[in-house]
């Protein structure tokens, strides 16, 4: 199956005139709900031999080098779920998009958290930019003019 298949429902639409990811134009998005809709999406892409990249909430797009195309878009906001958390054996399982905001408030009623740091700011971030606002939090943004 090839990804025009997956275009006839939601699941895989073009993308809106002047999407980007780190400046290079986005050709389609997909925005799985599961894992089966991603494994779906992700076959029919190696089927078809394009170039996929992935983005969360899309604030940190910036930290690597740009891709030289982007065919497809794989949107993990939509796998924004905690799946287990054994606070006795300081194990948590959670899907790709799930945001660290909520990840923390999920663990926060063990007295858990997460451990990280945060990236440098030495490079700012491009990010993947739309052209219409975000329906939740994360952070879209469009490149800064210099």
């Amino acid at each position: 199956m090839g990804l025009q298949e997956l275009e006839r429902g939601d699941l895989v639409q073009p993308a809106p005139p002047g999407t980007t990811l780190d400046g290079v134009p986005v050709a389609r998005i997909a925005r799985p709900a599961s894992v089966e809709e991603a494994s779906q999406v992700l076959a029919a892409a190696a089927a078809d031999g394009l170039a996929v990249a992935f983005a969360g909430g899309a604030s940190k797009l910036g930290l690597g080098n740009p891709p030289e195309r982007v065919d497809l878009l794989v949107s993990t906001e939509r796998l924004d779920q905690v799946l287990e958390h054994a606070a006795g054996d300081l194990v948590v399982r959670v899907q790709a998009g799930v945001r660290l905001a909520d990840l923390q408030a999920a663990l926060a009623p063990a007295g858990q958290w997460l451990a990280w740091t945060r990236p440098s700011r030495g490079r700012p971030s491009a990010g993947w930019s739309r052209p219409t606002p975000r329906a939740r939090g994360g952070c879209a943004t469009a490149p800064s003019a210099t």
